[in-house]
């Protein structure tokens, strides 16, 4: 997991530019231990940035738009601490027809 890159794929019924705004608004991505935690005093999670387009090791899908997380924040290294029990994902808002893919890319 620590050489992979982490790309998730958003889909909801509404413009790509108002949903990629809007997704980096109001989603949070952090371990299932410090999530709740994050969430409860509004502290942010791993950032997510926005792609222009698909990693070319995914597979296309139309209408939908990527983000990949920051390796670097220090809630990631949290994540990877031993005994930490997988990603955790919380979203607010209104998304219509909301669908999530969560990708991991291995290095080359």
């Amino acid at each position: 997991m620590q050489s992979a890159e982490f790309i998730l794929a958003v889909r909801a019924r509404m413009p790509l530019d108002q949903l990629r705004q809007l997704f980096l608004q109001q989603a949070k991505v952090a371990s299932q231990q410090t999530l709740l935690d994050l969430i409860r005093l509004q502290l942010p999670g791993i950032p997510l940035s926005p792609l222009p387009v698909a990693p070319r090791h995914l597979p296309f899908h139309a209408g939908f738009t990527y983000f990949q997380l920051d390796r670097t924040h220090p809630n990631w290294q949290k994540l990877m601490q031993k005994g930490a029990n997988g990603f955790g994902f919380h979203i607010t808002g209104d998304f219509p027809e909301l669908e999530l893919q969560f990708w991991a890319i291995r290095s080359q």
